[in-house]
């Protein structure tokens, strides 16, 4: 609970995944 990366239009937070945009 931390750390936070953008990929994709996806939001990476640890182990929870929060999809903004779908490609």
């Amino acid at each position: 609970m931390g750390n936070s990366v953008m990929l994709n239009g996806v939001e990476y937070a640890g182990e929870q995944i929060a999809y903004k945009d779908s490609t």
